[in-house]
């Protein structure tokens, strides 16, 4: 079995129709990071598609910078992959998958809506593998306390879930809110979730940030709303443990990866000063490794802060971070994005200000090592899914003598 993975970009183009976009293999799952947009609003999102090309969905929030009155929205689409979204929650540009293509290599878009006036630059990893399993579909939680179970047609070793919606329909709708949630096989579990009050003088900003969630959002007063954890991975699929039910049922986007791989999710609390820094013990050589934060120091309470970052690690010279940054109760709004193919983490204030950011350095043994490049004397923690195949390492005592027959296996 070889993973195959490979961190990319490519560029909208300006009108409607099909896009060719080159990989160097046939991908089974591509995960973008939404597109910049050129009008003032200042964007942020997420996309997949996975071997089947109506398996796809698409979210993206959208808020104003220096006005005094907010324009912040959301926008989900469950047959949709990659999105440019305004202030006003409208797509100015929205694609589909029509296919994944075996010669040349690649896959193509088709760009349903196009409003842009030059060609945008889209991020994207594309993932491939025999003996693995890749999933893209939507989940509907409903209002009950308890657990929940959702079938992917196998046992997951790893889950990204993204949700915009606080309902089941699709298009635009008030308000920024964006959860980023990570799971894996052994129920390590983090998530980042969200809120930008829309319509509103010196306008609510909240972000929360848990390891031991997978959902967790919040409403407009900064209440947590929706909360749940990862509860088990079955041979069909995943169970929930909803302790705080949504008020109404509500649709989520769910990456599914399983087979032959590894997958750990854990934290970093980033250095204070530069330099390189190792993650956490993961138990196996990575070979990818999804990076989401709400750029704070690690805390279990509703922050007064608008944050959410989304970022890839492949290799030293192969990674890409996306982050929208939003400060509390300013007036005017305080609202930045950035964009980066030179780093994997990136962390700023709302009015733009760099406080952290961080390389990809390399993958080892058992953990991977990034460099902090810009350090302001505050730990921020970042959470992780790290992701690799599912090769061993070199065995213990114990194992040595069961491969050579001197003990019972």
């Amino acid at each position: 079995m070889s993973l195959q993975t490979q961190v990319s970009n490519f560029n909208t183009g300006t009108g409607t129709g099909t896009l060719d976009v080159s990989t160097n293999f046939t991908p089974s799952l591509v995960i973008f990071a939404n597109p910049t947009t050129d009008s003032a609003d200042e964007q942020f999102g997420i996309g997949a598609c996975a071997v089947n090309p109506t398996d796809d969905f698409v979210a993206g929030i959208a808020n104003e910078h220096n006005t005094n009155t907010t324009d912040a929205n959301r926008y989900f689409n469950n047959a949709a992959c990659v999105l440019i979204c305004l202030a006003s929650g409208a797509p100015r540009f929205l694609a589909n998958l029509q296919s994944f293509n075996s010669s040349p290599t690649g896959f193509t878009l088709n760009r349903t809506t196009s409003g842009v006036t030059s060609g945008q630059t889209g991020r994207f990893v594309a993932l491939a593998g025999e003996g693995v399993d890749f999933k893209v579909l939507t989940i509907d939680v409903t209002t009950s306390v308890g657990e929940q179970s959702f079938s992917v047609g196998f046992r997951p070793v790893a889950l990204i879930l993204v949700m915009t919606r606080d309902d089941t329909t699709a298009g635009n709708e008030q308000h920024a809110r964006f959860l980023i949630g990570f799971g894996d096989a052994q129920l390590n579990q983090a998530c980042v979730g969200y809120f930008g009050e829309d319509a509103a003088a010196a306008a609510d900003e909240y972000v929360t940030q848990r390891t031991d969630r997978i959902i967790r959002m919040m409403d407009a007063a900064g209440t947590v709303e929706f909360e749940a954890t990862l509860q088990a991975m079955t041979n069909d699929g995943f169970t929930l443990n909803v302790s705080n039910a949504p008020s109404a049922t509500t649709r989520i986007g769910v990456i599914a990866l399983g087979g032959s791989i590894h997958a750990k999710v854990d934290k970093i609390d980033l250095n204070t000063v530069t330099g390189n820094q190792d993650s956490p013990d993961n138990g196996f050589r990575s070979a990818l490794v999804f990076f989401a934060s709400f750029g704070l120091a690690a805390a279990t309470t509703v922050q007064n802060a608008g944050r959410q970052m989304f970022g890839v690690g492949m290799s030293s010279g192969s990674r890409w971070v996306r982050s929208i940054s939003a400060d509390h109760a300013a007036d005017p709004t305080a609202v930045s994005d950035a964009d980066s193919a030179t780093r994997c983490v990136r962390i700023a204030s709302g009015a733009g200000t760099l406080q952290t950011d961080a390389d990809f350095v390399s993958h080892n043994d058992r953990n991977f090592t990034i460099n902090v490049t810009t350090a302001n004397g505050t730990s921020r923690e970042v959470i992780y899914l790290a992701i690799g195949e599912a090769r061993s390492l070199v065995p213990d005592g114990k194992r040595r003598a069961q491969l050579h027959g001197l003990i019972a296996a």
